[in-house]
C-alpha cells in the first residue's frame, strides 16, 4: 500500500504485533466513488477494509492521519491525529476509489468493512469463460463452492446477509455471500423451509433472470418441513443488482 500525503507517496510499514480493536466490525455498502462517515479514534489502531478488494493507497492532503500500516490481507489500520474532521481517499487493487469523511475520538479503535456494489470484471476470467467449454466453467464453480472455496477468478463483494422473494418458491432465501468476475456473477443462498411439509427442489423454479445454473448442497429433490440447505446461482453478471 502507498499513501498520499502532501502529494508524496509514501509505503506503508507491514503490521506486526497485536492490534485490539471493537469487537463489531461496521459495514459499509456502496459503489466506487462513494462517500461514507467513520468516527476514529485519536487514541488506538482502527481497522478499515473493503471486502474482497486490498487497499493499495490512501490519500490524506492534510497530513491527518498520525499512523498507519497494512495488514497481510489487504486492510489498513490508522490512527486519526487533531481535533478537527477531515477527508481521505481509499484506492483498491481493482482500481476502486472511496472517500471517507473522518471524525476524530478519543476511546478504543473502530473497525469499519467496505462491502463494493459493483462486480470487478477480470479480463483474465472474462477469457477464462469464454475459450473454456461452458460445463466446464459451472462444475469448476460448482466444486469451488461446494468445497468452501471462493471460485478461482472471482472475487467475494458482499457477504452481507440479504433476505430474497423469488417468485414461484415458497422457501426463505437469504443471500450469503456474492462473487464477480468475468461475464458471470455467483451467489450463495441459504434456503429455509418454514412451512410443515416438505418443498420440492427443481432447478427450473430459478429460471429467468439470468441464471444460467442452479446446485443445491448437499443435493437434494426436496427440503424437509423445517430444513435448511444451500443454493448455488450462477448468472449472468449484468443481472445481478
Amino acid at each position: 500500500m502507498t499513501t498520499r500525503h502532501n502529494a508524496h507517496w509514501l509505503l506503508a510499514a507491514a503490521l506486526t504485533g497485536a492490534v485490539s480493536f471493537t469487537a463489531l466490525a461496521d459495514g459499509l455498502t456502496g459503489k466506487s466513488g462513494a462517500t461514507f462517515r467513520m468516527t476514529l479514534s485519536k487514541e488506538n489502531p482502527n481497522l478499515i477494509s473493503v471486502k474482497g478488494d486490498p487497499i493499495t493507497a490512501i490519500t490524506d492532503p492534510n497530513g491527518s492521519l498520525t499512523d498507519q500500516k497494512q495488514t497481510g490481507n489487504g486492510a489498513v489500520t490508522v490512527l486519526a491525529g487533531g481535533e478537527k474532521p477531515f477527508t481521505l481517499v481509499l484506492e483498491t487493487r481493482s482500481g476502486n476509489s472511496y472517500l471517507v469523511n473522518v471524525t476524530p475520538r478519543t476511546g478504543m479503535g473502530a473497525s469499519y468493512i467496505i462491502h463494493g456494489t459493483e462486480p470487478q470484471t477480470a479480463k483474465a476470467t472474462r477469457r477464462w469463460e469464454e475459450k473454456t467449454p461452458y460445463e466446464s466453467v459451472l462444475v469448476d464453480i460448482h466444486q469451488a463452492i461446494a468445497g468452501g472455496k471462493s471460485p478461482a477468478g472471482y472475487t467475494l463483494i458482499n457477504s452481507e446477509p440479504t433476505p430474497v422473494t423469488w417468485p414461484g418458491i415458497p422457501l426463505a432465501l437469504t443471500r450469503v455471500a456474492l462473487y464477480a468476475g468475468g461475464n458471470l456473477a455467483i451467489e450463495r443462498y441459504t434456503l429455509s423451509n418454514t412451512l410443515h411439509y416438505s418443498v420440492a427442489l427443481r432447478e427450473r423454479d430459478f429460471a429467468g433472470n439470468g441464471v444460467r445454473s442452479v446446485m443445491f448442497i448437499p443435493q437434494s429433490a426436496s427440503l424437509i418441513a423445517g430444513g435448511r440447505m444451500e443454493a448455488v446461482v450462477i448468472r449472468d453478471a449484468e443481472s445481478v443488482h
